[in-house]
């Protein structure tokens, strides 16, 4: 990774020299192409802060986990000069208080986990070429959010995110198409570089085509071909190869809205055993006056050894909030699954409720490849905002374990600024 290292020391003493300038007034009313220094200077600062309290009682700790944790990140993204623009990003995680939870890196092993341990990394790094017409080239280090984030996801749940290390390729040759591919030499995950398992290293091709031509919903189809040489996530090695369709039909004042998904994965590269595995998804669901209500099934097949591995998705948005299934046991997982929620901004909503976002979510989840009851769970979430850069919200999970782990409750407050 030094080739970084040495990025990350030049772009970001460019940024400290030259963030201050502005547009020169002359280039900015006549339109005439930047300068290098003026491009340097004619960018945007972006800076958030995210607080979050954690509560966890789980089963088999004589502790519960108390975690008060902050977030903040400082980026710059400079002007474009004859196609290219560079983008910086910090990311600070630390603690308010003293530390009663599992970091994963602290050591305090007498409580349950947490995975948000104290770091100061960068978070993004990147050189973007966009002077082509319908391409852009980035190189450096930058988090993917690619479609519903089950494959391909920045993480960001997490205090800590996810970042890929590498070069992005993103193209759209016509209306309604485009393509996305990405080759990664490093991932860096929630876990931090202080963490012997923290960071993947290997060969990691991503790549997606979206097609949202159709007047019903939007098809992507990809391939994910992932060789880790990490000893710990040699098991993860594999190919994927699968499509998702996104639509939704509106009548009248209601809207009908349905996900499909299958995908077919097989070991690839290093891992040490031979296996296939599929995903499917389902999920109808239906929109009136604020009220969503969906329903689900989500199948990651398993066959008692290897099971469907999703290791860059954004794990928290799926199969519970209670994170109870991060790695996909190896009888595989069914969830059938159940939510509603609510947005107040109706004309009869009080003006102190507008915006405010309410959902309560049920999961049933079973093994896939044999007859066993893993557990149940109930999730909930209140969202407020407060006006454009304030959002503030309170999350509860509670998972009630069968034959699959232990019973686990979490609660969270958290409150994020965002300039």
């Amino acid at each position: 990774m030094n080739f970084l290292r040495t990025m990350a020391v030049g772009l970001l003493a460019s940024t400290c020299l030259f963030a201050p300038h502005a547009y020169a007034d002359d280039d900015a009313d006549s339109g005439a192409p930047l300068s290098f220094e003026d491009a340097l200077g004619a960018g945007e600062l972006s800076a958030s802060l995210r607080y979050r309290y954690a509560h966890i009682d789980q089963d088999g700790f004589a502790n519960d986990a108390r975690a008060s944790t902050y977030q903040l990140m400082l980026g710059y993204q400079t002007g474009e000069w004859m196609g290219l623009s560079a983008m910086g990003q910090l990311r600070h995680v630390g603690v308010f208080g003293s530390e009663r939870y599992n970091s994963t890196t602290n050591g305090l092993v007498q409580y349950p986990v947490e995975a948000d341990p104290e770091a100061t990394e960068v978070d993004q790094l990147y050189v973007r070429y966009s002077g082509l017409p319908h391409l852009s080239i980035t190189v450096g280090r930058r988090k993917l959010n690619w479609g519903n984030q089950r494959f391909v996801s920045p993480l960001g749940w997490r205090q800590n995110n996810r970042s890929f290390d590498g070069i992005v390729v993103e193209s759209t040759p016509v209306n309604d198409l485009s393509f996305r591919y990405a080759y990664s030499i490093g991932v860096n995950r929630a876990f931090t570089d202080d963490s012997p398992v923290g960071n993947f290293e290997g060969d990691f091709h991503l790549f997606n085509a979206v097609y949202g031509g159709l007047d019903f919903g939007t098809l992507t189809g990809y391939a994910y071909v992932n060789d880790f040489d990490d000893a710990f996530a040699l098991g993860l090695s594999s190919q994927t190869y699968g499509a998702n369709f996104t639509g939704s039909s509106t009548i009248e004042d209601m809207t009908l809205g349905l996900v499909l998904e299958y995908a077919y994965q097989s070991d690839y590269g290093n891992h040490p055993s031979s296996y296939d595995a599929y995903y499917f998804r389902v999920e109808p669901s239906v929109s009136f006056q604020g009220l969503t209500l969906k329903g689900g099934l989500e199948i990651l097949d398993g066959d008692g050894s290897n099971s469907f591995k999703t290791p860059f998705a954004l794990l928290h948005a799926y199969n519970g909030w209670a994170d109870q299934f991060l790695a996909t046991p190896g009888n595989g997982l069914q969830d059938v699954y159940g939510s509603a929620s609510y947005r107040f901004g109706s004309q009869n909503t009080p003006e102190f409720l507008d915006g405010v976002r309410v959902t309560v979510a049920y999961h049933d989840f079973q093994a896939e490849d044999v007859s066993m009851d893993y557990g149940t769970e109930w999730d909930g979430a209140v969202i407020v905002p407060f006006g454009s850069h304030v959002t503030a919200g309170l999350k509860f999970a509670s998972y009630e374990a069968d034959m699959f782990k232990v019973d686990s409750e979490k609660v969270w407050f958290f409150f994020t600024v965002r300039y």
